[in-house]
């Protein structure tokens, strides 16, 4: 039973396959006999391109390129004290990454960008008139809109400017639905149903009424011969800001590297170079804008204790000054010496310590009053010689986080966002750490404060013990020193934070200047779109055909017919309507071409019957109209033209055609006969040749079968055997009935004819296995009405089923 199903899978997979070859076959042959199909899809496709790329106005795309440094995050202030990568320690390359996602937010974000839009002169949108379409200008036009902002502007309606050779300006407008903005508040004032406006002005004059005032100014650019013909129209901040954040994309060049590439997508060229030139400036002023600002603070916090030492010390250097020369003090002891220099030194140690602990005590004050509300950046302890490494380290941080949220422009800093919690929540934990470790320095602080006080209070009771006049010179001179030693100390840290302040450089540069890519427009994109209309042009035509194809339920080739049965195909007879339109063809024009097919019917007939001497051949077909008749009538007049003698029987008792065809007036037929009502001399009529006869079949008769299954039909059979060579039976179509079943046992061999476009293939594939089963193999196909057109694939000699003519209008 295996070594029996192998082969049989094997035989069906085959099959299967070679059906498929056909199928792919004959598609390719249908796409060459449809040539022009292609061509004309194609030329249609390209015409449809060159309007699209005629009329749609082309987008053009600027580049520009932005280094982010990642190693000047730290502040110029931190003396390398708590590097940036103490930040994002244990997160390794992702806290970089981190900053340049940030980075990309903050590029295209609404204020960067407003910001940009406010330094720019895009308010208004100028365009140049053309025949096919309007292109947008940025300064070449030969005049300039100067506009009130404070006065309300019509938005979005195009204004239309002719300049006259004489510089006289004619400007108009006409629209519905107009939207009255204000550029102070930024919202629309009111919408104006229609409005229309037309006038003729000098250039400079201003023009104004309840929803427009602006001034239409010329430049050197205007030249009387040209055709000076363009309109403008005024834009809000919203749409520009939404143009170009929308038009405008931030990407990192690759993995690798901290480069970003800017990309935009604008009408104009110079225009969006000159956005992309301004954005990229504005974005470095805002970072060095956030880096400036804790240099910023510690000269506002260190100017206000100079100040304050200003005063003290001009006051201590009067005293001096008097004191010296009231008493004539030009030396003091050497005790009095030693006795003042330890206890400079001491108040140099405690101008130190006291502007370290007003910095703690700043440091306190201020996280406590920001506890609840927004901070800024908070100065460095290193910019007042403090050299914790764990204060510096929290102070950095925070500060990093202050700037990273600020940072997140695009989001409400109130907001419930992920990012803000995220950032409020590192914040919050990292001002509990700073506020616990200022509590514990300020505690360490006070406590070598009051030490040291101690050690000055000890040195002042063994100053009281020298001279009066003495005593009093060294407590003046030490104020005096003591004073301006905290000036110095202030003026040299004054200067260190300026010094940083001026070394600041923002943490990006620009590494291309904005350039537009390619020599022309990315949209439209010619080659691109041609290629896709070639591609179209070709795809559309196929799967026309392939549908076609696929769908197709009806006989088109040769392949169709051999993949439903294995009865083989004898013959085909073709469609021309130019011939004649009897049905008697052979008989009429024996030397036509059309007449040719019959011959070899004729022939392969012959090789079904196995050449027997006296043939008896059957005619059906699936369905009416399939050109039975007309193919019995031909195929007899073939065979009486090689000197044989044929009559036709026509058994289509339900749907005689016979005798219209030969026109001919019946008296008698096969059913008068078959009732015993006739002789066989009386129901044999002549025809145009007088070697073939036919039968007709007459009147419909009430009892068709039980004429058919009449034991005096097989002799009437016989007898026409005796009497002519070759009998020709036109049986009913098989669809219909299964009369031609009847007639098995008294045929030698059977025709079946099939329309070309006209027959089923699931019914013929039915019917035609219904005919195997009833143990009938000497039957022969004959296509009919096939068409001798190039465009349709079939078989013979490669264009249609053959070469020669055909008539379409056979249908019986």
């Amino acid at each position: 039973m295996i070594q029996k199903k192998i082969p049989d899978d094997l035989s069906f997979l085959v099959q299967q396959q070679e059906e498929r070859n056909i199928i792919s076959k004959e598609l390719i042959f249908k796409c060459l006999y449809n040539w022009y199909w292609f061509i004309a899809a194609i030329l249609f496709s390209f015409a449809l391109v060159f309007i699209y790329t005629r009329y749609v106005t082309p987008i053009y795309e600027i580049h520009s390129s932005v280094l982010v440094e990642e190693d000047k995050l730290k502040s110029p202030l931190s003396n390398g004290v708590g590097t940036s990568q103490d930040i994002f320690q244990g997160l390794g390359v992702m806290g970089s990454m981190l900053n340049i996602q940030n980075q990309i937010i903050i590029l295209t974000s609404t204020p960067i960008v407003a910001r940009t839009l406010k330094e720019l002169d895009f308010g208004v949108s100028y365009y140049s008139l053309g025949k096919i379409r309007h292109s947008e200008k940025y300064k070449e036009v030969p005049f300039r809109v100067e506009f009130d902002g404070d006065h309300p502007q019509i938005i979005n309606a195009d204004f239309f400017l002719t300049i006259g050779s004489d510089g006289k300006l004619n400007i108009s407008l006409e629209q519905q639905e107009v939207s009255v903005y204000s550029y102070t508040t930024d919202k629309e004032v009111c919408k104006i149903p229609e409005y229309s406006f037309s006038k003729e002005i000098h250039a400079g004059t201003r023009i104004s009424s309840e929803v427009f005032s602006f001034t239409l100014v010329l430049n050197d650019k205007f030249n009387p011969a040209d055709d000076n013909r363009y309109k403008f129209r005024f834009r809000s901040k919203s749409s520009l800001i939404k143009q170009y954040r929308d038009n405008l994309t931030v990407a990192l060049a690759n993995k690798q590297t901290t480069i970003l590439n800017l990309t935009l997508r604008d009408y104009n060229v110079e225009k969006g170079k000159a956005f992309l030139n301004k954005l990229t400036e504005i974005y470095q002023l805002d970072n060095l804008e956030k880096k400036n600002e804790n240099a910023n603070r510690t000269i506002q916090f260190i100017s206000a204790q100079l100040a304050t030492i200003s005063d003290s010390l001009n006051v201590s250097g009067n005293l001096m000054e008097t004191f010296q020369s009231e008493n004539q003090v030009l030396d003091i002891s050497m005790q009095s010496q030693q006795l003042l220099e330890q206890l400079q030194s001491l108040d140099n140690e405690l101008v130190e310590l006291e502007t370290q602990n007003k910095y703690y005590h700043y440091l306190w004050d201020y996280m406590s009053a920001s506890t609840n509300k927004e901070i800024g950046t908070v100065i460095a302890p290193s910019a007042m010689g403090i050299e914790d490494p764990l204060l510096n380290s929290l102070i950095l941080q925070l500060n990093n986080l202050i700037n990273e949220k600020s940072g997140q422009t695009s989001i409400r800093k109130d907001s419930q966002h992920p990012t803000i919690l995220r950032l409020n929540a590192q914040i919050k934990s990292v001002k509990k750490s700073l506020q616990e470790n200022i509590n514990n320095i300020i505690s360490q602080s006070d406590m070598a404060l009051n030490n040291l006080k101690q050690r000055i209070n000890n040195f002042n009771n063994d100053l009281r013990l020298l001279p009066a006049t003495e005593r009093n010179y060294v407590n003046i001179e030490r104020k005096y020193r003591l004073n301006n030693e905290t000036y110095t100390f202030l003026l040299q840290k004054l200067s260190e934070a300026q010094i940083a302040k001026a070394s600041n450089v923002p943490d990006n540069q620009v590494i291309e200047e904005s350039k537009m890519k390619g020599s022309g427009p990315v949209e439209p994109r010619k080659r691109v779109a041609y290629a896709i209309a070639l591609l179209l042009g070709i795809v559309f035509p196929f799967s026309v055909l392939y549908l076609r194809n696929l769908f197709n339920n009806k006989i088109l080739s040769k392949e169709d017919i051999e993949s439903l049965t294995n009865f083989p195909v004898i013959g085909h007879v073709y469609f021309n309507d130019h011939e004649l339109s009897s049905n008697t063809l052979v008989l009429d024009k024996p030397n036509s071409p059309a007449s040719e097919p019959y011959s070899a019917i004729r022939t392969k007939i012959e090789l079904l019957t196995k050449a027997k001497q006296h043939q008896v051949i059957a005619v059906t077909s699936s369905f009416p109209k399939e050109g039975k008749t007309y193919n019995s009538i031909n195929i007899a007049s073939s065979i009486v033209l090689s000197n044989k003698t044929a009559v036709i029987l026509d058994l289509d008792l339900r749907n005689s055609k016979m005798a219209e065809n030969f026109d001919v007036n019946l008296e008698k037929s096969i059913t008068d006969y078959i009732i015993g009502k006739a002789t066989l001399e009386e129901v044999t009529y002549n025809t145009k040749h007088p070697r073939l006869k036919f039968i007709p079949a007459g009147l419909v008769p009430p009892n068709p079968v039980q004429l058919l299954t009449d034991k005096r039909l097989p002799e009437l059979v016989e007898k026409l055997k005796e009497i002519y060579d070759v009998v020709i039976i036109d049986t009913p179509p098989i669809g219909l009935v299964a009369d031609f079943f009847l007639l098995r046992e008294i045929i030698d061999a059977a025709v079946f004819i099939v329309r070309y476009k006209f027959t089923l293939k699931q019914p013929l594939k039915l019917i035609l296995e219904e005919v195997e089963k009833h143990q009938m193999n000497e039957v022969g196909i004959v296509v009919n009405s096939v068409s001798r057109s190039k465009k349709d694939y079939g078989y013979g000699y490669g264009y249609g089923y053959g070469y020669g003519n055909g008539y379409g209008n056979k249908d019986v």
